[in-house]
Protein backbone atom coordinates (compact mmCIF):
# COMPACT_ATOMS: atom_id res chain seq x y z
CA UNK A 1 0.00 0.00 0.00
CA UNK A 2 2.72 2.40 0.65
CA UNK A 3 3.98 2.28 -2.56
CA UNK A 4 1.03 2.63 -4.13
CA UNK A 5 0.38 5.81 -2.36
CA UNK A 6 4.03 6.83 -3.38
CA UNK A 7 3.63 6.56 -6.73
CA UNK A 8 0.60 8.34 -6.74
CA UNK A 9 1.92 11.11 -4.73
CA UNK A 10 4.74 11.85 -7.09
CA UNK A 11 2.31 12.19 -10.38
CA UNK A 12 2.55 15.29 -12.38
CA UNK A 13 -0.75 17.44 -11.64
CA UNK A 14 -2.58 16.79 -14.83
CA UNK A 15 -2.18 12.74 -14.27
CA UNK A 16 -3.39 13.21 -10.78
CA UNK A 17 -6.35 15.20 -11.45
CA UNK A 18 -7.66 12.39 -14.51
CA UNK A 19 -7.36 9.91 -11.48
CA UNK A 20 -9.66 11.77 -9.75
CA UNK A 21 -12.16 12.07 -12.68
CA UNK A 22 -12.08 8.46 -12.85
CA UNK A 23 -12.37 8.06 -8.99
CA UNK A 24 -14.93 10.54 -9.02
CA UNK A 25 -16.91 8.49 -12.06
CA UNK A 26 -15.83 4.99 -9.31
CA UNK A 27 -17.29 6.61 -6.57
CA UNK A 28 -20.29 8.45 -7.48
CA UNK A 29 -22.00 6.57 -10.57
CA UNK A 30 -21.02 3.33 -9.59
CA UNK A 31 -20.36 2.51 -6.43
CA UNK A 32 -23.37 5.08 -5.26
CA UNK A 33 -20.86 5.75 -2.34
CA UNK A 34 -23.71 7.28 0.66
CA UNK A 35 -25.89 9.01 -2.25
CA UNK A 36 -28.63 8.60 -0.49
CA UNK A 37 -27.48 10.25 2.97
CA UNK A 38 -26.07 12.87 0.94
CA UNK A 39 -29.15 13.62 -0.73
CA UNK A 40 -31.01 13.60 1.96
CA UNK A 41 -28.24 15.93 4.10
CA UNK A 42 -28.49 18.29 1.16
CA UNK A 43 -32.90 17.94 1.24
CA UNK A 44 -32.27 19.50 5.02
CA UNK A 45 -29.62 22.00 4.31
CA UNK A 46 -30.88 23.48 1.16
CA UNK A 47 -34.68 22.89 1.06
CA UNK A 48 -35.54 26.18 -1.32
CA UNK A 49 -33.12 24.53 -3.56
CA UNK A 50 -34.81 22.62 -6.80
CA UNK A 51 -33.84 18.84 -6.81
CA UNK A 52 -31.94 19.57 -10.11
CA UNK A 53 -29.78 22.17 -8.22
CA UNK A 54 -29.31 20.02 -5.28
CA UNK A 55 -27.94 17.22 -7.80
CA UNK A 56 -25.74 19.51 -9.35
CA UNK A 57 -24.62 20.57 -5.35
CA UNK A 58 -24.10 16.84 -4.95
CA UNK A 59 -21.87 16.16 -8.00
CA UNK A 60 -19.90 19.49 -7.15
CA UNK A 61 -19.32 17.84 -3.73
CA UNK A 62 -18.53 14.10 -4.86
CA UNK A 63 -15.62 15.76 -7.68
CA UNK A 64 -14.36 17.97 -5.06
CA UNK A 65 -13.78 15.22 -2.79
CA UNK A 66 -12.08 13.11 -5.21
CA UNK A 67 -9.60 15.74 -6.03
CA UNK A 68 -9.03 16.77 -2.65
CA UNK A 69 -7.86 13.27 -2.02
CA UNK A 70 -5.43 12.99 -5.01
CA UNK A 71 -4.22 16.76 -4.00
CA UNK A 72 -3.33 15.95 -0.65
CA UNK A 73 -1.27 12.62 -1.76
CA UNK A 74 0.99 15.09 -4.01
CA UNK A 75 1.09 17.59 -1.00
CA UNK A 76 3.66 14.94 1.08
CA UNK A 77 5.97 14.75 -2.02
CA UNK A 78 5.77 18.49 -3.12
CA UNK A 79 9.02 20.51 -2.54
CA UNK A 80 8.50 23.55 0.00
CA UNK A 81 8.88 26.12 -2.50
CA UNK A 82 6.21 24.44 -4.84
CA UNK A 83 3.66 23.94 -1.75
CA UNK A 84 4.03 27.82 -0.69
CA UNK A 85 3.06 28.88 -4.25
CA UNK A 86 -0.22 26.60 -4.05
CA UNK A 87 -1.32 27.21 -0.37
CA UNK A 88 -2.42 30.52 0.54
CA UNK A 89 -3.65 31.55 3.74
CA UNK A 90 -5.29 34.39 3.91
CA UNK A 91 -5.42 35.20 7.45
CA UNK A 92 -2.56 33.50 9.21
CA UNK A 93 -3.40 34.86 12.94
CA UNK A 94 -6.60 32.62 12.92
CA UNK A 95 -4.83 29.70 12.27
CA UNK A 96 -1.83 30.98 14.82
CA UNK A 97 -4.91 31.46 17.29
CA UNK A 98 -6.59 28.22 16.89
CA UNK A 99 -3.84 26.04 17.16
CA UNK A 100 -2.82 28.04 20.38
CA UNK A 101 -6.12 26.52 21.97
CA UNK A 102 -8.94 28.65 23.51
CA UNK A 103 -8.18 31.52 25.50
CA UNK A 104 -9.53 31.47 28.97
Amino acid sequence: MGLVLRVLASMPAGLSYALAWLAYVLVYHVLRYRRAVVRENLAHAFPERGASERTRIERASYRHLCNLFFEILRAGSMRREEFQERVRFPNPEVLYAAMQGPTR
